[in-house]
Formats: C-alpha cells, structure tokens, sequence
C-alpha cells in the first residue's frame, strides 16, 4: 500500500507541473519530522530538518505488547474500583511500569517521593526496586540490581521515576487506610482480620482483594479488580506467596492478604 500510494503521489505532482489541478499537487507537498531512523539513514542525517510526508499512504498500524492495556482500559479500571489501595496499584501499575512482584515487595525506605532525596540517584521523585529475601509476605521481586542502606536511604536497586498521580494516590491510601506492621512494606491490607499485612503477588495476580466494609464499598458489596489484564504476573493460581491459599483454586479466600 505504502508503494502504491507513492506511485500515486508522484502522478498527482506530474499532473501539478503540467499545469493540472495545482492545488491537489501543492497539498501533497508535505514534511514532517525526521526521526532517528531517517538520521541514520542519511549521510548528513544530523543536519536533515525535515523529511518528505505522503499524505495518501495508510496509517501505520501500533502493535501493542500483549500484555499492555488495551487504550481506556486504566479509565475503566480506576472507575470500578472504590478502595484507595486498589487504585495505588493501578496507577502505579500505569504509570511506573513496575511487575506486580516489584510493587508487593516495595518497603516504605524505598520511596524517595520529594526532591533532592538523600540518595542523590535522581533529582526527582523516584522509587528504588530493591530484591529482598526477608520480605514478611515472601516476595522476592526479579530484578536483583545490587542495593545498600548508607546514610539512613537506600541507595541503588533499580531506579525509577514517579509520577505526580503516583505520589498522589499514595499518600491517599497512606493517610486513610494504610496500617503498617513490622514488615513496613506497600501495599497492605487497610482493615479486616490481615490489617496492616502486606499485600501479595496472588492476590493482585488474579483479582484485587475485595475491600472490607471500612474501605466504604457499602452494602452492594466489595469492588473487585480484573486485574488479570493488568498484572502480568507469572505467579501460578495455587502458589498464594505469604498467604493460606485453599485447595480449590476458584476459592479466593485465601488471596485476601
């Protein structure tokens, strides 16, 4: 198509010298943008400004990952649910890029949310991804960049920025429904029999927990996360890290940590 349309666009600017439909030649004078690909191609590629466009080729097609979400979808899920720890793990999610093993296992040292943190890795708000072995609900993120405790801040792991979305919710779910225990890690339980214990990689694996009446999901029930088009976690259905998963796997009480 890409072939035909140029062939096409050429004819159009022949017909334009010769005098016929000028105005139809003239629109099809377009540029746009070099990209990387097109400096490289070219000899002189950095002095190039701009490149020739075709305005009657095809719209190319954005294949997205497989396991990226569908365009909306964060919208919708952000809608569905009311508990202000399941919207921290969307958004984070979203916006960090994080494995759903990288979120479950953050402690609240490895959150530098302000500027000019102590560990001088990045100027902005960041998050550092540290690997533990010692994590209270045994998760064990698989990135294993190197990570040391120096000046009171951890310093190393694997740095990544924060939004202001990010840091928003956080500090929503920090305020009004988090409950910490001696594990200080995010994102806990916010009430219920498991308050203040840290959240699990089966649990966001295969649905969100459902929030206690406390979180305010009223009588109609609690708001569930299909969080299986989000979390692209390889944790399988029975393997509950942490938590007293039951022997039938369509039983989700035992996810509820």
């Amino acid at each position: 198509m890409k072939i035909a349309a140029a062939c096409l666009k050429g004819f159009y600017l022949r017909l334009g010298i010769h005098g016929v439909n000028p105005s139809l030649a003239e629109a099809l004078r377009v540029t746009r943008s070099p990209t990387r690909a097109d400096w490289r191609r070219a000899m002189l590629g950095h002095v190039l400004h701009s490149m020739p466009a075709n305005p009657l080729a095809p719209a190319e097609r954005v294949h997205r990952h497989p396991k990226m979400l569908p365009e909306g979808a964060r919208e919708v899920l952000l809608g569905a649910v009311s508990c202000a720890r399941d919207r921290m793990v969307v958004t984070w999610l979203a916006d960090g890029g994080s494995r759903i093993g990288e979120l479950c296992g953050l402690c609240l040292v490895d959150l530098h949310l302000r500027e000019q943190a102590a560990c001088g890795q990045c100027r902005g708000p960041h998050v550092h991804i540290c690997h533990r072995e010692d994590n209270a609900n045994r998760v064990r993120g698989k990135t294993k960049t190197p990570w040391t405790w120096q000046e009171n801040a951890v310093s190393g792991g694997t740095v990544r920025r924060a939004s202001p979305a990010m840091i928003h919710i956080f500090f929503e779910h920090i305020t009004t429904q988090y409950r910490p225990d001696r594990s200080w890690q995010v994102p806990g339980q916010p009430a219920g029999s498991l308050s203040g214990q840290p959240w699990t990689t089966a649990a966001g694996s295969r649905h969100a927990a459902p929030c206690p009446s406390s979180c305010g999901d009223g009588p109609g029930g609690p708001a569930r996360l299909p969080a299986r088009t989000l979390l692209a976690s390889r944790s399988k259905p029975g393997e509950a890290q942490g938590c007293p998963v039951t022997a039938d796997p369509g039983d989700d009480r035992g996810l509820w940590c």
